[in-house]
């Protein structure tokens, strides 16, 4: 079976069916700039394509024999495993591991554990969740998945075992989607192009924000109009988040005073809130540590990686005049503590 590293050295190199979802946007798990910064850095030697291994991801690893031998014992079908990956004659930037192909070539299998088929509480969102067997209704990520390595191998079929965390295993098909197809070889290519121009996705979010830009240099920039209202309305937010916070700091004041003594407050037999007194905590106290034995504590002293640092100048008057004015009756007209 082929190694892990000689396996990520692999998909570096290209995009393959557990980057698809990511690469045209639609991944829950990680952003086009997040998938975009592994590729590159791998690409341009500086490793870390993939990260460390996950325990979902290896207990995928170390079960897929089980599921394929499931899935043939299920649909009397021989399936063989291949160790090497597959790269799509007509799209040379898409490339598909295939965890199982059948003796006909087609349908391809795509094997799959999963903790749960309906997680706790019974709802799941659309993009996550699994349908009746031998539909197509699976998580979105693992559609991406099938309709780009059919893709690649040049087939209409794709068969998905699942084994589930309760034991239940079912198998689900999904057919080819050309337009689906079309749109998706679109939104890869695009981002292929990203890669080997070396220009980067735009940031969707904060975390993309600081992966983006993650050194500061010691210069100043003039705010634009855009960027006086944005901040504006982050005051503005900031200070009704504030008022949020008092009031939730009182209404579990008034639950605590309610409870006095009391560990626990129900009603029937919910437990609505909890009151402990917990256990002394043990604290290290690294000044005295470093004072008693300084060469000790430089042994095992070590600097962290940079991290920017956001700090917003709330009584910046400027921001205060593009406060936009947020409606106070948003918040719950109730006097806290008073009159008892």
């Amino acid at each position: 079976m082929i190694k892990r590293e000689e396996w990520l050295a692999q998909r570096a190199t290209g995009i393959g069916g557990s980057d698809a979802a990511a690469a045209c946007g639609c991944s829950p798990w990680t952003t086009r700039l997040g998938l975009y910064t592994e590729k590159v850095q791998y690409l341009d030697g500086h490793g870390g394509h993939g990260g460390p291994e996950t325990f979902d991801q290896r207990r995928g690893h170390l079960l897929e024999p089980v599921v394929l031998q499931m899935y043939m014992d299920a649909t009397g079908t021989v399936v063989q495993q291949r160790e090497d990956s597959i790269i799509s004659e007509r799209y040379p930037f898409m490339r598909a591991s295939l965890d199982g192909v059948t003796l006909e070539g087609s349908p391809i299998i795509e094997a799959k554990t999963s903790r749960w088929k309906c997680p706790p509480g019974g709802r799941a969102s659309p993009e996550k969740a699994w349908g009746d067997a031998w539909t197509s209704e699976i998580p979105l990520i693992y559609l991406f998945q099938c309709q780009h390595n059919m893709v690649v191998s040049d087939v209409g079929v794709c068969h998905v075992p699942v084994l589930f965390g309760d034991f239940e295993f079912a198998i689900y098909e999904v057919l080819a989607d050309l337009e689906f197809q079309g749109l998706m070889i679109s939104e890869e290519s695009r981002f292929w192009e990203m890669v080997e121009a070396r220009t980067p996705p735009e940031p969707i979010n904060d975390a993309d924000v600081s992966m983006r830009w993650p050194i500061s240099r010691p210069r100043q920039r003039k705010a634009s109009q855009d960027a006086l209202e944005i901040g504006g309305h982050l005051l503005a937010v900031r200070e009704y988040f504030k008022k949020l916070e008092n009031l939730k700091e009182g209404l579990e004041a008034e639950l605590k005073r309610f409870m006095e003594a009391d560990e626990v407050l129900t009603a029937g037999e919910e437990v609505l809130c909890t009151w402990k007194t917990a256990k002394a905590a043990s604290r290290f106290d690294a000044k005295k540590f470093e004072a008693d034995h300084p060469e000790l504590h430089s042994q095992y002293t070590y600097k962290s990686a940079p991290v920017r640092t956001f700090l917003f100048k709330e009584k910046a008057k400027i921001l205060q005049i593009m406060k936009p004015m947020l409606a106070e009756n948003l918040l719950p007209d109730r006097k806290l503590l008073k009159g008892k």
